[in-house]
C-alpha cells in the first residue's frame, strides 16, 4: 500500500521490545530499501548480519541492499558465497543476476536467467523474480509477461510491487499502472 512509514515505526517499536530479533531487524533494513533510504538499508543489513552471519535472511538482506545500492561487486561476492552452500538460492541468483544486468554484464544476467529457466523444471521459481531481472536487463516485455505470469499464479512476492525497487525501471510503463489498479491498489 505504500506506508512505509508506518511500516518503518512499527518495526522500530517492536525492536525496542526485541532488539536482537535478526528477523525483525532484516524487515527493517528491506523497509529502508522500500522507502529508498539505502544508507539506513545498508546500516541496518549490514548489523543484523555482523550479529549472525550465518542467517540466511540477515545474508540475504545484505546482498539484496548492495545490488540496489549500486555495490555490485560486494553484492556478486557476498551473493556467490551463498550459492557455495546453496546452489539453487533464489534470493542469491536474483541478486547475482539484477547485479549482473545493472553493472552492464548482460551475457551473465541472461545466464542467470537461463539457470532459474533451468530450476523452474525441476522447482517453483517465482515469477516476479524473474520480473525482477527483465526489469534490471531493461527488457520491459519479458517483465510484463512474467509480472501477468505472477498475477495469474498469485505469486506471494507481487505483494510488493508498489514499493519494491527492483520495479523501478517499469513505473513509467502504463501497465504498470493498469497491473495496480487490478490488484486493487492505489497509484
Amino acid at each position: 500500500m505504500g506506508r512505509i512509514d508506518e511500516a518503518i515505526a512499527k518495526v522500530k517499536q517492536a525492536l525496542e521490545l526485541e532488539p536482537l530479533d535478526l528477523n525483525m531487524g532484516a524487515n527493517l533494513a528491506w523497509l529502508y530499501l522500500f522507502s529508498r533510504e539505502n544508507d539506513k538499508a545498508l546500516e541496518q543489513a549490514r548489523k543484523i548480519y555482523e550479529l549472525d552471519p550465518n542467517f540466511p535472511v540477515g545474508r540475504w538482506m545484505l546482498g539484496e541492499t548492495y545490488a540496489l545500492s549500486g555495490m555490485y561487486e560486494e553484492s556478486l561476492l557476498l551473493n556467490e558465497q551463498t550459492l557455495k552452500n546453496d546452489p539453487t538460492s533464489q534470493f542469491a541468483l536474483r541478486n547475482i543476476g539484477f547485479a549482473y544486468a545493472k553493472s552492464g554484464r548482460r551475457q551473465e544476467a541472461e545466464e542467470i536467467v537461463q539457470r532459474f529457466k533451468d530450476l523452474r523444471k525441476t522447482q517453483y521459481v517465482l515469477s516476479y523474480r524473474f520480473a525482477s531481472l527483465y526489469a534490471g536487463l531493461g527488457d520491459k516485455e519479458e517483465a510484463f509477461a512474467e509480472l501477468e505470469r505472477a498475477f495469474e499464479e498469485r505469486d506471494w512476492q507481487l505483494q510488493r510491487i508498489k514499493v519494491d525497487p527492483f520495479m523501478d525501471p517499469l513505473r513509467s510503463d502504463p501497465r504498470y499502472k493498469d497491473l495496480l489498479k487490478r490488484m486493487n491498489l492505489p497509484e
